[in-house]
C-alpha cells in the first residue's frame, strides 16, 4: 500500500461507570486460540505487508471517565502527522511524527519508531507535553488525595523503549505552581502526607522536577508501567513521612545527617560543627518556602544532669575568687575564673563552706577520709561538693529550650529565615532506646 489518508478522523473514548472502556467492546468475546500445533495457518508463510505512510490530518479524540465522581473529560485535536516505512519485516522501521494539542492548548508531540507489523516487538518512542492546566485534574485529586488542585501546569517527557519483551524507559515529570486547593471528604483519600511532600519537592520558584524510569519484562504477570510509577510516587510520599530530609539529598551534602544537631552535655553553646550544619539548613529553607520547621530539645538527664551540676560547681568556684581578687581590685563586674593554678585553692574554700554545714561529728568523719594533698584531695572535695547539688527536670527542659532557641536564633539572623516558619517545640524525655548512650546531647529537626 502506498499511502492511507484520514481525514478529521474522530474517537470517543469512554470509561463506563463500572471501570469498563467502551473500545474493549470491539473485541470479540469467548473465542478461543488455536494451539499452535493444530493450527494450519501458522504453518503458512506469513504475508509481506508494507504501507508507504499513514498520514492523519485534523484527528479528533474525546476522553470521557465516568468512573470517577464529578466526572472527567478532555479533548485531543489537532492531531497531524505521518507513521512512515511500515513493514512486516524484522529488519525495517516505521517512522512516526505526530503532533497534537490537549484541551485546546497543551501541545503534544510523539516521534520515534516503531514496528507493529513484526512479530519482534519493537518500539522506540518520545513523548513531549507541557503546560497542561491541571485545574482541571481536581476530580482526580479530590478523590485519591483529598484535595482539589486550585492551579498548577504539567510537563511530560517521557521515552519507552521496547524489544522483544523487555521495556526500558525514562519518565521525566515537570510541574510548575502546582497547589492544592480546598478539601475533599474522600473515602478513597490517602492518609500519606501529600502536602508535605509536595513541599519538599517543590523548589523556590515553585518548579518540582520528577525522574521515574521503569523497566521490566512485558510478559510478566505482575509487571505494570503504571503501577510501577504509581508505586515510586507512593513511596515518595510515604519517604515525606519517614525520611523527609532523603527528599532533599540534592541540596544536602553527602554523608552529612541534619535531623539532629549535638551540643556538648550541660551547654546550649553552638558547636563550629552545629553551625557549619545550620547553614545547609539555612539554605534547605531558603530552596523550599513552602516547609516549616519544629526544633526539639530533649531532656537527658544521665548526661546533662551531671555537667549542669559541675558547671553550678565552676561557678561557684569563680564567684569565690571573684569574691577575693575582684574586690581586692574594686571592680564590680569583672570576668574571672579560677585558672588551673589557683582552682585547688578556691576549689577547698567552697568545700570548707559546705562542710560547715555538717554537724560537728559528721564534719570529723569527712575530714578523717578527705585525702590531704595532691589529685586525690581534689577528687575528693569535687565529689563531696558535688553531690548536694541537684539539677531538677525544670533546669533540664530549660537546658533544652535554651538550645532550641540558639539554633532558630542562628537561622533568622545569620541564616535569613523568616522566624515565622520556625517552631520550638516543648522538650521531650529522652526514650532508652532512641540512641547510643555515648551520643551528645541533640535537638531534633523536624520538618512540617
Amino acid at each position: 500500500i502506498g499511502t492511507i489518508r484520514l481525514e478529521d478522523p474522530s474517537a470517543q473514548v469512554l470509561v463506563r461507570h463500572d471501570g469498563s472502556v467502551n473500545l474493549a467492546s470491539l473485541a470479540k468475546e469467548g473465542e478461543k486460540s488455536v494451539p499452535q500445533e493444530t493450527s494450519s495457518r501458522s504453518e503458512s508463510p506469513q504475508p509481506q505487508i508494507s504501507v508507504g505512510s499513514v498520514d492523519i490530518l485534523n484527528g479528533t479524540v474525546r476522553f470521557q471517565d465516568r468512573s470517577i465522581e464529578p466526572s472527567y473529560g478532555s479533548t485531543l485535536d489537532r492531531l497531524n502527522g505521518s507513521i512512515s516505512g511500515l513493514s512486516s519485516q524484522t529488519d525495517k522501521k516505521a517512522s512516526v511524527k505526530l503532533d497534537a494539542r490537549v484541551d485546546k492548548q497543551a501541545p503534544l508531540s510523539i516521534s520515534g519508531e516503531i514496528n507493529p507489523l513484526s512479530r519482534e516487538k519493537f518500539i522506540l518512542l518520545h513523548l513531549a507535553f507541557k503546560d497542561f492546566n491541571m485545574s482541571s485534574l481536581s476530580p482526580y485529586t479530590g478523590k485519591y488525595i483529598g484535595y482539589k488542585t486550585e492551579k498548577g501546569k504539567l510537563n511530560l517527557n517521557l521515552r519507552y523503549d521496547i524489544q522483544g519483551n523487555q521495556l526500558d524507559s525514562s519518565n521525566r515529570v515537570f510541574l510548575d505552581q502546582f497547589t492544592l486547593g480546598e478539601s475533599v471528604d474522600s473515602p478513597d483519600a490517602t492518609s500519606l502526607p501529600v502536602s508535605l511532600a509536595i513541599a519538599l519537592l517543590k523548589d523556590r520558584s515553585g518548579e518540582i522536577s520528577l525522574d521515574i524510569p521503569v523497566s521490566g519484562n512485558l510478559d510478566d504477570p505482575e509487571f505494570s508501567v503504571g503501577g510501577v510509577i504509581i508505586q515510586v510516587l507512593v513511596n515518595l510520599v510515604a519517604k515525606a513521612a519517614t525520611s523527609p530530609f532523603a527528599l532533599l539529598a540534592s541540596l544536602i551534602p553527602e554523608g552529612q545527617d541534619l535531623q539532629y544537631l549535638f551540643f556538648e552535655p550541660g551547654s546550649s553553646e553552638l558547636t563550629k560543627d552545629t553551625v557549619g550544619k545550620l547553614t545547609t539548613v539555612a539554605h534547605v529553607l531558603q530552596e523550599r518556602p513552602g516547609l516549616r520547621m519544629d526544633l526539639a530539645g530533649e531532656l537527658d538527664p544521665q548526661q546533662d544532669g551531671p555537667a549542669l551540676a559541675r558547671a553550678r560547681m565552676l561557678k561557684r568556684i569563680s564567684m569565690e575568687k571573684l569574691r577575693n581578687e575582684g574586690t581586692q581590685k574594686g571592680e564590680e563586674n569583672p570576668e574571672i575564673t579560677a585558672s588551673d593554678e589557683d582552682y585547688p585553692k578556691y576549689l577547698e574554700e567552697v568545700y570548707r563552706k559546705d562542710l560547715r554545714q555538717l554537724k560537728e561529728s559528721d564534719r570529723d568523719a569527712v575530714r578523717a577520709e578527705k585525702p590531704e594533698t595532691g589529685p586525690e584531695a581534689i577528687t575528693y572535695m569535687e565529689a563531696f561538693i558535688l553531690k548536694d547539688i541537684r539539677i531538677k527536670d525544670e533546669d533540664l527542659r530549660l537546658l533544652a529550650l535554651d538550645r532550641a532557641n540558639a539554633i532558630l536564633a542562628q537561622l533568622v539572623q545569620a541564616g535569613k529565615v523568616e522566624a515565622e516558619r520556625l517552631y520550638v517545640v516543648e522538650p521531650q524525655p529522652l526514650k532508652a532506646e532512641s540512641k547510643e548512650p555515648t551520643t551528645q546531647p541533640w535537638v531534633e529537626l523536624l520538618i512540617k
